[in-house]
């Protein structure tokens, strides 16, 4: 069971980050609940993790990006290298971040 859900992270968040840092936290997980297939919450110990996941008729559900309770936001590169065959997939999801 997730030791995180959306008001615990929100409370560490707000604890932890500036308050620009927040507004753009509770964005992405405004964003995360109106367009993701599916968002889970983190289960460790030292911070708190928001992950948005997609669905792929060719991969399954695959990770896109996650954010923490530090105010970091990591996109999930170097798993979709693993999981997505298609170069010109991740060269594009590539070339969008950079953009």
């Amino acid at each position: 069971m997730a030791k995180w859900n959306k008001a615990t992270f929100l409370t560490s968040a707000k604890d932890k980050c500036e308050p620009r840092v927040q507004t753009v936290i509770l964005d992405l997980i405004r964003f995360a609940e109106k367009d993701a297939d599916h968002v889970s919450w983190g289960r460790g110990e030292g911070y708190g993790t928001m992950t948005f996941k997609c669905k792929s008729d060719d991969y399954g559900i695959i990770p896109l990006f996650h954010i923490t309770t530090n105010g970091q936001i990591k996109f999930q590169l170097n798993y979709l290298r693993q999981k997505v065959r298609g170069k010109e997939i991740l060269r594009d999801y590539q070339l969008k971040l950079e953009s």
